[in-house]
Order: structure tokens, then sequence, then C-alpha cells
């Protein structure tokens, strides 16, 4: 492999040895050509010897490459990448130097005023870009894909109205240029326990569906990092939904309001026989940390969660909760 490398260059040095050899006789007619021409024909030769030297130079290094190990050859490829796209500016500001005295002085005035311009807005989206590669490297998946599906469908929403009709039932006026809330539901019940939930929040968001478990395998979800809104929901009464050693939803409720924010998460309980205000009072009282790590508490009666099952008019409490997904409640 080494002998035929050596070989390789010999011979490539050789051909331009001849290739030299060849034109020196259109150096010594060079002399009776006029100024101009000279110039011209003597920039595009050094452009085209400088072309060839670099092909030359690019077969040496495909040769290289035979006899180095594959994981070095991806390292150099990819960074060789880079540098290329960092110093083509630098070429072509070059060869516009090379050609600029054949252009007239006024667009070579103009050019000279533009060119350093587009010269540092290139260089600085090149850096910014291979900067963004260099630390996503360091960000977890589930985080970029947040990031990236963000970046696809727009600013998180914001202005959109909210009316109700005589019958009771909401109205959503958006703006189509908004994203529309998703709302992910995170309970360790069945969809069946909270379908009048899904029901009324469906047709007018986005919503997933989240079981819990111990395991914690629904935080790797790429659905999850597409939620922008969280409802933490438990429907059994007796069971407190935090601060309490038998607590199964401590950790959730922390880590969807790490995540997501405090505004943009809540919790909702039903199938209660007492969920009026001073049922709410008492119950934050007893687990502060539902007011610490969540924007608010909805408690629905036995009562309530029946008409909402019917296709009943909504509450004040579903109303209100529509309200934080638009960013419109204090």
């Amino acid at each position: 492999m080494n002998l035929k490398c050596h070989k390789g260059i010999r011979e490539n040095f050789f051909l331009i040895y001849y290739i030299q050899r060849l034109f020196s006789p259109f150096f010594i007619v060079f002399q009776f050509i006029p100024e101009g021409i000279r110039n011209m024909v003597e920039t595009c030769l050094q452009i085209a010897i400088g072309m060839i030297i670099i092909f030359i130079l690019y077969w040496v290094c495909m040769e290289i490459a035979d006899i180095i190990s594959k994981d070095t050859r991806d390292w150099v490829k990819r960074y060789l990448q880079i540098a290329m796209g960092m110093i083509s500016p630098f070429v072509l500001q070059i060869l516009y130097w090379l050609y600029m005295k054949f252009l007239p002085e006024g667009i070579r005035n103009r050019v000279e005023t533009y060119l350093p311009i587009a010269m540092g807005i290139i260089i600085t989206c090149i850096t910014l870009y291979w900067l963004c590669i260099k630390i996503g490297q360091f960000i977890p998946e589930g985080i970029r894909n947040r990031v990236k599906k963000y970046l696809q469908t727009g600013s998180e929403v914001d202005g959109q109205l909210q009316s109700h009709t005589a019958g009771g039932h909401s109205v959503a006026h958006r703006d189509k240029h908004k994203r529309t809330p998703v709302i992910g539901i995170f309970s360790r019940k069945s969809k069946e326990s909270y379908s009048w939930l899904t029901d009324h929040l469906t047709w007018e968001f986005d919503t997933k569906t989240f079981h819990l478990s111990n395991r914690g395998e629904w935080k790797q979800t790429e659905d999850f990092y597409e939620c922008t809104h969280a409802i933490l929901y438990q429907n059994s009464w007796w069971l407190t939904i935090s601060y309490a050693l038998d607590s199964l939803y401590d950790e959730d409720l922390q880590f969807l309001s790490t995540m997501l924010g405090k505004k943009n998460v809540i919790v909702v309980q039903d199938d209660l026989m007492d969920a009026g205000p001073e049922a709410k009072s008492i119950r934050l009282r007893n687990q502060p940390s539902i007011e610490n790590l969540a924007a608010e508490l909805f408690l629905f009666s036995v009562e309530e969660k029946q008409s909402l099952l019917n296709d009943g008019p909504i509450t004040k409490k579903l109303a209100a909760m529509k309200l934080i997904f638009y960013g419109k409640f204090s």
C-alpha cells in the first residue's frame, strides 16, 4: 500500500513538471501580448494551477485515508466539512480580489462596501451553527426534541380569546398563526376515569394522555416534550395527591412543575362528596406542595362530574381551567 501511494505521488509530480515544460514557450510569447490580456491570462493560469494542486492534495489524502482507522476518518471528515464551510467565504473573497481589477469602478466600489458585511454575516452564522451542534451534544434528547418541535411550530399561544354562548358552551376564537396548547393528562387511573375531561378539552385543545408508573418511562417519550401544559389527575377522594408519605404523585408533580413550569401545571381531583371552597382550602393547607408546584387545584364533586359526562354546560371551574391553558388566568 505504501509503495503504491509513493508511486502515485511521484507520477503526479512528474505530470506537473511536464506540464510546466509544455507551457514554457507560451511564457516567452506572453511578453508580446497586450498587458491587459496578459494579466487576465496570468490570473486564470494561477487559478488553474491552484485547482490542480488542490485536486492532487485531495488525491493524496484519499490514498492516505485507506490506512487510517474508520473512527479517525469520520472525525476528520466531520471537522473538515466545518472547516471547508468556514474557509469558502475567504476563497470567494480571494477570487474577487483577483478579478476586481477587471470590474468597472462603480461596481467595484459597491461590492467593496457590501462584501465585508456579507462576509461577517456568513462567518457569524457558520460559527453559531457550529456552537449549537457542540452544545446540543450535552443536552438530553428529550429536551432537544422539545426545542426542535417548538421552533417548528412557533411560539406558545398568546392572545387567544374565549367567549360563552347563551347555552353555556365555550367558543374559542383563535389566531391561526398561534400555536394550539398541547395538554397532557397524567394519571395512574384508566382513561375512562377522566373521559369527561378529555371530551371537553379535545375539541378545543390538542390532548395527550399518559399512564404514570413507578418506572417513569413516560418521561422519555417524545409526546411528553410536545406538551405545553399538564393536568395531574386523581379520582380517589381518600388518597392525597402530595405531601404524604404514601403519596404516589409527589415525584410526578415535582417533575412536571420543573419541566413545564408551575404556571402550566394544574391538579384535578373528582368524585368528591364535597368540592366546595372550604374543602379546597383544607386540602391546600394539608398539602402545601400542591400550591407550591401547581398553578391551581380543581375539585369536582360527583354531581359536577356526572353533569359533564352527560354533556351538560361547562362549570366555572372548567372555564377557569381553560383560561389557564390560554395564559389568561391569574
